[in-house]
């Protein structure tokens, strides 16, 4: 998933501390102060930013030093000497394309994101979840205000140099507390055509052998044996259908690509069953079975999240259909009727 987003960040700096800190005021250098924009990735920005700081307009530029507060950095260089003072309001835009998700780092003292983007299938991630959010067919939108006293770190610190971690993933052993302040959204892809097609191969084992006991009962009801070849057979046909079904979806899209595959395989079975059986009822009853077989696994693959339950119930009402049909079975009077052979 690509993206392109327009981010807007407004705030204000407070003023230093500097008692809290342990810091003489004569000690400030107030000319070497700077202001740093964290990215993951610079290569996603498509113009330079300018940041607005007080009164006055800055580009900003990478920073190569080895002084850095985040992995990447996007830095100005504003002389404070003169007011000797941070309080001061800022505001950039961000013109920035990314990919599968967009994050945040929760660095204010209060830190308010509200975002909207027409995708309808987001995921919110990190360690907090929004405190408003919206999800329709056609987009979404969420907004979180988050105080700063459940943030991982504290208002202002001293230390040679500290490099807060953008990535919402946490490494294995690391120390760094940082990065359990992000959170965001990860734009996750709807159930696409090879989705789709490897969920319905899931129930390929399911499908097959429920056909393979509908035929046996078929089999017993008309008195007329199928042979071992022809179930192989049969169990080819229904297996091709899945590769038919993958090749036909990247085509003509999956939708079509069923119902093509589902008619073409359960024709195909059908007319093979009526050859066998010279039973045309028995056909038809066979063809039907497999209909709602490819139909019940249409509804489920449609669906996201029921699919459990709806499934669940199909094959619950499933088994207790072939309980019932097995109850109309004499399977004595078959035994007698038809001697033991010896192959």
């Amino acid at each position: 998933m690509v993206y392109n987003s327009k981010i807007k960040v407004m705030g204000k700096f407070s003023a230093l501390e500097l008692k809290k800190s342990g810091i003489d005021p004569a000690m400030i250098q107030w000319d070497k102060a700077k202001v740093d924009i964290g990215l993951s990735d610079l290569k996603g920005l498509k113009n330079n930013p300018v940041i607005r700081l007080g009164n006055e307009n800055y580009e900003v530029e990478p920073d190569l030093t080895s002084l850095k507060l985040f992995s990447n950095n996007l830095v100005i260089l504003p002389d404070l000497s003169t007011g000797k003072n941070t309080a001061l309001n800022f505001s950039f835009d961000l013109d920035l394309r990314g990919s599968e998700k967009l994050s945040f780092l929760h660095l204010g003292k209060n830190t308010t994101v509200r975002i909207e983007g027409k995708w309808n299938n987001p995921s919110f991630t990190g360690r907090y979840l929004p405190d408003e959010r919206s999800v329709s067919g056609t987009g979404f939108s969420a907004a979180w205000n988050l105080p700063y006293y459940n943030r991982p770190y504290p208002q202002q610190w001293t230390e040679e140099n500290t490099v807060l971690n953008t990535a919402d993933t946490v490494v294995k052993g690391s120390n760094n507390s940082d990065t359990r302040a992000v959170f965001g959204v990860d734009f996750l892809l709807p159930v696409d055509q090879y989705q789709k097609t490897t969920r319905t191969t899931k129930y390929a084992i399911l499908v097959i052998l429920l056909s393979f006991l509908s035929l046996f009962f078929t089999e017993l009801l008309n008195k007329k044996s199928v042979h071992f070849l022809q179930y192989v057979l049969i169990g080819a046909a229904m297996t091709i259908y899945y590769t038919l079904l993958l090749s036909l979806s990247e085509q003509v899209g999956f939708n079509i690509a069923y119902i093509i595959a589902s008619v073409a395989t359960t024709g195909l079975i059908g007319t093979f069953i009526w050859s066998l059986l010279k039973n045309s009822k028995a056909a038809l009853l066979f063809a039907g079975i497999l209909t709602v077989f490819y139909s019940f696994i249409f509804v489920i693959l449609q669906l996201q999240d029921m699919a459990l339950l709806v499934g669940s119930v199909g094959l619950f009402v499933i088994i207790a259909a072939l309980m019932y049909l097995s109850q109309k079975i004499s399977w004595d009077k078959n035994n007698e009727e038809e001697p033991n052979t010896i192959l």
